[in-house]
């Protein structure tokens, strides 16, 4: 069970890192980035969008604790701001703590119900406290906003596999894969599918798929 969570946290990482590269201004250096955007929110404290995005230029930085806090910041001055729900609970869950993730993933999808990263987010919180159904359905309701979020579709296989259901697990992993090759291969190392990988057609699925 600890390796099953520990796997989980580093695939929210990566998830989280993917997401942040696609945010913020590309080509733009951590150090330079948090310089610039410290300088815009020493001039206006309550400046929310440099504030969100020196809280995204904190995280590529790896500077959690700091990120939580210009997150925290933006959800006080604009309680309505999702992202900085969103990217708040994602830093709380960076750090193992998934209760103090929860409302805010929770509020992200309540102002934003067709945020798709917020419901995939939602589930692993949900997951990490134990709740795999309702993990699941946050998992079910990402994927049907959005059929190319990998890592959502990776989550519920996961599920699926730990449940002992090899064919909705070949499924699911099939959807991760064809939004995102690399799926195969963390599929591979993740213990959570060992369950299935006594049923034939997963595991020829598993390791044939590269010759197909």
């Amino acid at each position: 069970m600890v390796d099953g969570i520990t796997y989980l946290l580093v695939a929210i990482a990566v998830a989280c890192l993917v997401g942040l590269w696609r945010i913020t201004h590309p080509g733009n250096e951590p150090r330079r980035a948090v310089d610039h955007y410290t300088a815009l929110v020493r001039r206006n404290p309550r400046d929310t969008n440099a504030r969100f995005e020196l809280g995204l230029a904190l995280m590529r930085r790896g500077s959690l604790s700091e990120a939580i806090h210009e997150f925290r910041m933006v959800t006080e001055i604009a309680p309505k701001h999702a992202p900085a729900h969103h990217q708040l609970g994602l830093c709380l869950l960076s750090i193992g703590n998934a209760a103090a993730a929860l409302p805010h993933l929770e509020r992200a999808t309540v102002l934003s119900p067709i945020y798709a990263e917020a419901h995939a987010s939602l589930g692993a919180a949900h997951e990490l406290r134990g709740d795999r159904m309702a993990a699941r359905a946050s998992y079910q309701r990402a994927t049907g906003l959005d059929p190319k979020l990998a890592i959502a579709h990776f989550n519920l296989a996961r599920l699926f596999a730990l449940e002992g259901n090899a064919d909705k697990a070949i499924g699911a992993l099939q959807d991760a894969v064809r939004a995102d090759p690399s799926m195969l291969e963390e599929a591979k190392c993740s213990p959570d599918f060992d369950l299935v990988m006594g049923d034939r057609a997963f595991s020829s699925y598993l390791y044939g798929a590269e010759a197909a």
